[in-house]
């Protein structure tokens, strides 16, 4: 497919787009505030590694990172996805430590109140808008539909759970996943990729799959591993094919320093 949708695909997207931008409420938290809130700035001194997480812990949210990631993970978008806002909201990092009752902290609620967080102690200020942009077509690459050796429908957890571990060799990266419907393979390769990935291959029900491949970009990896997308398609028999489709992206309108505690 070229760089032009055709016209229906393209309506469709624009009227999903529309819904989203819309409905005020997409980018805007629900008014349910956590009951004690804690945040600092990491210093460069004292700076992890990779962010820090305090294990799942009922009522908590721990994190250590960047008022994008936190944007990010609190309206649940990947990171090419979000835009906008100062430099130092991307390289400052943030200690948030926030608690509330174990009974209400679902994922769903604790967005939510992540999203207060931001807008009360970061005056976070944001928008979702339509924009079209490169995004990827999964689908199954053989016309028979039949599928490759490293991707097997799900029969049960228990059974998936048996399954062999994979073998990383250095300087590679594994992508795998026990029982997940095709729908959390495609935005699992978008994060891998930096790319919308829209599922279209019609494949039902749970699958585990797993295999290898080479980091793009990483010139010490093995010259035999494959990359994402020739991996994908002869590890999994899914195919990536590139597309344009209308894409939600948050946009960072205004956001400020927060007075610590």
């Amino acid at each position: 497919m070229g760089s032009k949708m055709s016209v229906s695909r393209y309506s469709t997207a624009v009227c999903l787009a529309a819904v989203l931008v819309s409905d005020s409420s997409s980018a805007q938290s629900s008014g349910a505030k956590f009951d004690v809130v804690s945040v600092r700035s990491v210093s460069a001194g004292s700076l992890p590694v990779a962010p820090r997480r305090v294990g799942p812990t009922p009522g908590r949210l721990f994190l250590s990172d960047t008022v994008e990631e936190m944007v990010r993970r609190a309206y649940d978008m990947e990171r090419f996805q979000v835009t906008g806002g100062p430099d130092w909201a991307r390289r400052t990092r943030f200690e948030v430590d926030a608690r509330t009752s174990p009974d209400t902290a679902t994922p769903d609620k604790l967005r939510s109140m992540l999203r207060s967080l931001l807008e009360d102690r970061f005056k976070l200020v944001v928008h979702i808008e339509p924009r079209e942009m490169r995004t990827l077509i999964l689908s199954v690459a053989k016309a028979d539909l039949s599928t490759g050796p490293n991707l097997t429908a799900c029969e049960s957890a228990e059974a998936a759970g048996r399954a062999k571990p994979l073998a990383v060799a250095p300087n590679s990266r594994p992508f795998s996943g026990v029982c997940q419907s095709m729908a959390t393979i495609a935005r699992n390769a978008s994060q891998v990729l930096d790319t919308m990935v829209i599922d279209k291959t019609g494949l039902s029900g749970n699958w585990s799959y797993g295999f290898v491949y080479a980091p793009p970009g990483d010139f010490t990896a093995d010259a035999s591993l494959p990359g994402f997308m020739t991996a994908m398609q002869e590890q999994l028999g899914l195919r990536l094919e590139s597309s344009r489709d209308i894409v939600p992206v948050l946009v960072i309108d205004s956001v400020a320093a927060p007075t610590e505690n």
